[in-house]
C-alpha cells in the first residue's frame, strides 16, 4: 500500500544503542499486563481501564485503526459506504468484498479479543470489591470492574453479530466463537460457545456493569469527567441493542415478547431523561460530529488530543476531505449512489452529502474550518454511541413485537428533526410495510459511516437481495450504485452472500483444536 506523506521540514535524529538490557522494557505496559504489575502499581485498575480504551483507537495500519476502521470497512461492505477511488489501496479490499477471508477477519478476531482478554483482568483483579463493596475504595475499584463487564460484553456482542456464519436467523445451538472469562488465567485455546449461551453470557456483562457503574454514581458529587467512561446510560443501550438482536436473529428466542419489551424500556429511560436531546434540524449540517464538548446527543464518545491522534490513519483522515490525509487526496468514502437517488429531497440528511464532490459527506463529516486538506493536527473527536440510537432501536423492537403505534411513536421525534414531511405522514396505526421501510432506511441513513449497517443488513437478511431497501421496496437489480471504483462488485447474489460475512481466521483454526467446521476458506 502506498502511504501518504507529510510533507515539511522534518528534523531525523537517530540514537543508535547496544545491546543492553538497561534499554529493553522487559515487563511492558502496552496492550497487555501480567499481574505483577498491577500490584505494583496502585492506580493499576484506572490505568488498565484507560488501556482498554486506547485499544479503540489503537492504530495497526492506515486502514485499520481500532473501532473506527471496522466502522468503516463494515458500512463498505453492506455497499452502503462506496470506495470511489483508490489511488493509496487503502480499503480496497473491503471495497472487492474480499474481508471475510482477508485481513479484516483476522483484525476484528483479535481486536475484539484483546480487549475480552484486558477486561478479564481487570475484572479479576477487582472481582472482590466488586462482591463485596465496604469501602469507598471498594467502591471506585468495583467502577473499574463495571466498565470491564461492559467491555467485555460490547466485545462478544460484536463476535457474535460479525461471526454468525448463518445469513438469516441462527439456532441458539449453533456453535459461535471460543468464550473466555475472568477465570481462564492461562492461554490455552478454548471450545466455541453456542449462541443463545453467549447471549446469556453477555446480558450477565451488561447487568453486572450497570449494577457496579450505578454504585458509584451514587456517590455523593458524582459527575461524569469524560464521555469515553462507559456509564449507566451507556450500558442501558448496549444491553437494549443486545434484547433487538437476540430477538431478530434467535430462530427460537425462549422470550422475544420479553426481550423487545426490554429493549423498549431501557431505550424509554434513556429518551425519558432528557440528557441526550437529538441532534436539531437546524444543527444538522453545522454540527459536523466532530467534537464531545459540542455534541449534547453523543452518549460515548473520545476527546482526542496531541497524544490520542491517529494522524494520517485515521477516521477523520479516511472520511473527511478538508482533514489533510486520504479522503483530501482523492480517495473518497462516499455515500452510495442508489441509497443518495433514493433519499427524497425534503430529507435534510441529504445535504450531508455533495454530488459535486464524488457524493463525499463533507456536511456530516467535517473539520471546522472546512479547508480543503486545511486540518493537519487530525484532533476532531470520535463518537462511538449517540442518542438518535435509542429512537432507532426503540422502533425496530416494538415494531418486531407488533406494537406498530408504539415504533412510530420512535420514529416521528427522529423524523421530525431530519424530514419533517415524512414525519407528518407517520400516522399512529402505520402499516407494517411502511414501518419496516421507514426503520431499515433511517438505520441506514441517520448512521451512516458510523457502523450499524451491517448489523441492520443481518437483521433484515430476508429483504436484502429480494427488496430494495430504501425505494418502496421494489426489487433491487444491484447491491451497489456506479459510484463504487470497483463495478464488477456491484451486483451480489443471493448465492453469493457468503462475501458479506465473516468466517473465524485459519490461524485460530490452526491453533485451537477445537474448532471445526468453519473456515474463512470454505467458500473459496
Amino acid at each position: 500500500m502506498k502511504k501518504l506523506k507529510i510533507f515539511g521540514l522534518i528534523a531525523t535524529v537517530a540514537l543508535m544503542f547496544g545491546c543492553s538490557s538497561k534499554f529493553l522494557d522487559v515487563s511492558p505496559m502496552g496492550g497487555t499486563v501480567d499481574e505483577k504489575q498491577f500490584r505494583n502499581n496502585s492506580q493499576s485498575s484506572e490505568a488498565l481501564v484507560r488501556g482498554l480504551y486506547s485499544l479503540m483507537i489503537e492504530v495497526n495500519d492506515h486502514d485499520l485503526f481500532g473501532q473506527k476502521s471496522i466502522d468503516i470497512k463494515t458500512d463498505m461492505i453492506t455497499g452502503d459506504l462506496a470506495l470511489t477511488n483508490y489511488n493509496y489501496g487503502w480499503f480496497a479490499a473491503t471495497e472487492r468484498l474480499q474481508e471475510y477471508r482477508g485481513t479484516l477477519a483476522s483484525y476484528m478476531w483479535s481486536y475484539y479479543y484483546l480487549i475480552i482478554k484486558n477486561a478479564n483482568i481487570i475484572i479479576r483483579m477487582n472481582r472482590e470489591s466488586a462482591a463485596n463493596s465496604q469501602t469507598l475504595q471498594d467502591t471506585i475499584n468495583s467502577y473499574y470492574a463495571g466498565q470491564a463487564y461492559a467491555m467485555r460484553g460490547y466485545a462478544y456482542s460484536a463476535l457474535s453479530y460479525y461471526y454468525n456464519t448463518t445469513w438469516g436467523k441462527t439456532d441458539q445451538a449453533e456453535k459461535i466463537v471460543p468464550y473466555y472469562s475472568e477465570n481462564d488465567t492461562t492461554e490455552r485455546p478454548s471450545d466455541l460457545i453456542k449462541l443463545g449461551d453467549l447471549f446469556d453470557q453477555t446480558e450477565n456483562d451488561f447487568i453486572t456493569a450497570q449494577n457496579l457503574i450505578a454504585r458509584y454514581e451514587a456517590l455523593p458529587g458524582y459527575s461524569r469527567l469524560s464521555k469515553i467512561a462507559i456509564n449507566t446510560d451507556v450500558v442501558k443501550l448496549m444491553l437494549a441493542n443486545h434484547y433487538l438482536h437476540r430477538a431478530q436473529i434467535l430462530t427460537s428466542d425462549p422470550d422475544l415478547a420479553g426481550d423487545c419489551q426490554k429493549a423498549i424500556t431501557l431505550c424509554d429511560e434513556i429518551i425519558t431523561s432528557g440528557k441526550y436531546p437529538i441532534l436539531s434540524y437546524e444543527k444538522l449540517l453545522t454540527n459536523g460530529f466532530n467534537s464531545v464538548s459540542e455534541s449534547d446527543n453523543w452518549m460515548w464518545g473520545i476527546d482526542i488530543d496531541a497524544e490520542t491522534t491517529g494522524g494520517l490513519a485515521s477516521f477523520w483522515g479516511a472520511m473527511d476531505v478538508f482533514t489533510y490525509s486520504y479522503a483530501y487526496a482523492g480517495d473518497i468514502k462516499a455515500i452510495d449512489k442508489l441509497l443518495y437517488n433514493s433519499m427524497p429531497d425534503t430529507d435534510k440528511r441529504k445535504q450531508w452529502f455533495s454530488t459535486t464532490n464524488s457524493y463525499a459527506p463533507v456536511n456530516k463529516f467535517f473539520d471546522k474550518a472546512r479547508k480543503k486538506g486545511g486540518d493537519r493536527t487530525w484532533l476532531n473527536d470520535l463518537v462511538f454511541m449517540r442518542s438518535e440510537e435509542a429512537y432507532l432501536i426503540g422502533a425496530e423492537a416494538a415494531y418486531v413485537a407488533f406494537d406498530f403505534p408504539k415504533a412510530a411513536q420512535y420514529l416521528q421525534p427522529l423524523l421530525e428533526q431530519r424530514d419533517p414531511t415524512v414525519a407528518a405522514t407517520i400516522t399512529s396505526s402505520p402499516s407494517d410495510s411502511i414501518l419496516k421501510h421507514q426503520i431499515i432506511y433511517n438505520w441506514r441513513v441517520e448512521m451512516w459511516g458510523e457502523g450499524r449497517t451491517y448489523f441492520t443488513m443481518r437483521r433484515f437478511a430476508s429483504e436484502y437481495f429480494d427488496k430494495w431497501w430504501c425505494d418502496k421496496n421494489d426489487k433491487q437489480t444491484n447491491h451497489r450504485g456506479d459510484n463504487h471504483v470497483f463495478s464488477s462488485s456491484q451486483t451480489v447474489t443471493s448465492a453469493q452472500n457468503y462475501i458479506l460475512m465473516f468466517y473465524i481466521p485459519a490461524s485460530e483454526q490452526h491453533y485451537n483444536p477445537w474448532i471445526s467446521g468453519q473456515s474463512e476458506f470454505e467458500h473459496q
